[in-house]
């Protein structure tokens, strides 16, 4: 199960976590390094260090056992395997990352800025063969998309959206909860 929090990442055995820590403290932008933690004795292994990000997340685990996370730079959001650059996710900040069950593609969200500020449903394929958008349910039609999660056995992923305009009422996503109008976000 990959089962992820803010603080650390669970390995697919349920043995250890991955996390996170910054080093170089004083510098403006320290590099982070990533650690597996064994769940039994609270021992550390360094699994490999990113130099200077804005930002570096955990995302979870490919089909052979390889810590898949993104970095987020000046140059946009890179997919990585085991620490090593494997494809230019965008251009831009992304954000909301899943991976798919079979640990073959990832879903984000795109926090696009080329015509003011939108969230882009996207995804990609994580092998570095091919780097072209992969149909997602729930991406199409206006307004803003959050979250990201895949189904058991499906080949595409599920996008909140919240609505935009006039269409708010009819549109996919929205919700009423406590008479305060809001919008679906798929956790998994």
């Amino acid at each position: 199960v990959n089962n992820q929090t803010d603080a650390f990442f669970w390995s697919p055995d349920g043995r250890s976590v991955v996390v996170t820590r910054e080093v170089g403290a004083g510098r403006v932008r320290p590099d982070v390094r990533f650690l597996r933690v064994a769940a039994a004795d609270g021992a550390a292994a360094e699994l490999f260090d990113v130099p200077a990000p804005l930002g570096a997340y955990a995302v979870g685990f490919d089909s052979t056992g390889a810590l898949l996370s993104v970095t987020i730079s000046g140059s946009g959001s890179h997919l990585l395997r085991d620490g090593a650059d494997v494809v230019l996710l965008s251009a831009q900040i992304t954000r909301d990352w899943r991976l798919s069950p079979d640990g073959g593609r990832i879903a984000f969200i795109e926090t696009n800025l080329e015509n003011g500020l939108r969230y882009v449903a996207r995804t990609k394929l994580v092998d570095g063969s091919e780097s072209r958008d992969v149909e997602a349910q729930g991406a199409g039609g206006m307004g803003q998309q959050l979250g990201a999660a895949w189904k058991p056995g499906e080949a595409t992923a599920t996008f909140g959206r919240e609505p935009s305009g006039a269409a708010r009422s009819s549109e996919i996503g929205e919700v009423q909860a406590q008479s305060v109008a809001g919008f679906d976000v798929p956790l998994a």
